[in-house]
């Protein structure tokens, strides 16, 4: 069940600091996101933020949230990740719904979006970041299905590894090299379609290889460039947030 805690202006820390990446904002565009005060709620792990076919979109301003699909047997797909910053919308089918991965956070999205809306005309730069950052969540998406169909579960590893960092870095939640890891593996595995034991394998050889370090909930990558080639993603593109298959 959801806690809902009251009401309060959202923390828009995340997301503002993920439209600066894409655009250069003044504090005086960035102040056209600010809206009327709205509802957040505090989500345990596991809880149903959205359900699938209904709700209203939520801001994640702290915490992680997948967006899964369950099978008739059980079986579960996490398809995408909110991460803080993000506008999360309920899924499509009856059996998907948005769960918290971790505890998180999340505001009512529609006055930010409205804020959005009206910044179309007020402030177009900041119209034209949300549109970029919309892009590239339309482009993580298509990248999941290049991951599960055509990369090895080493390079698919390494592959959302470094998408992870860039999504942080462009929320101001890492330096580009080390980010929180909250992750079970349990979920990773749901994310990249590996069993546990193989998951397992794989973070063991990416250690082995000097690519990644994971410690109390907090991952660091050694080596980017080695990280990104393993990932078939341009070095360029994983070190300013925009990384792509190649």
């Amino acid at each position: 069940m959801n806690l809902v805690v009251g009401k309060s202006a959202p923390p828009l820390g995340p997301l503002e600091s993920k439209l600066a990446s894409f655009a250069a904002l003044s504090a005086a565009e960035l102040c056209h996101l600010r809206s009327e005060p709205s509802d957040f709620q505090v989500h345990p792990v596991r809880a149903v933020v959205l359900e699938g076919g209904a709700g209203a979109a939520r801001l994640v301003t702290s915490g992680w949230l997948g967006c899964t699909r369950v099978l008739p047997d059980g079986r579960r797909q996490i398809m995408h990740l909110a991460l803080p910053g993000d506008v999360v919308t309920a899924p499509p089918f009856a059996d998907s719904s948005a769960v918290a991965l971790t505890s998180a956070r999340t505001v009512d999205a529609a006055p930010v979006l409205q804020a959005l809306r009206r910044a179309r005309v007020e402030a177009p730069n900041v119209w034209r970041a949300w549109h970029a950052a919309q892009a590239e969540m339309q482009r993580h998406l298509l990248e999941q299905i290049l991951r599960l169909g055509s990369l090895t579960a080493y390079e698919r590893t390494a592959n959302l590894i470094v998408e992870l960092v860039g999504r942080n870095t462009r929320s101001g939640l890492s330096d580009g090299r080390v980010m929180p890891w909250p992750l079970t593996q349990e979920a990773l595995s749901d994310i990249l379609g590996l069993s546990i034991v193989h998951l397992n394998r794989t973070l063991t050889q990416l250690r082995r290889d000097r690519l990644i370090e994971i410690r109390a909930g907090v991952l660091a990558v050694c080596d980017m460039e080695r990280l990104a080639s393993v990932a078939n993603v341009s070095a360029l593109a994983a070190a300013d947030g925009s990384a792509r298959l190649r």
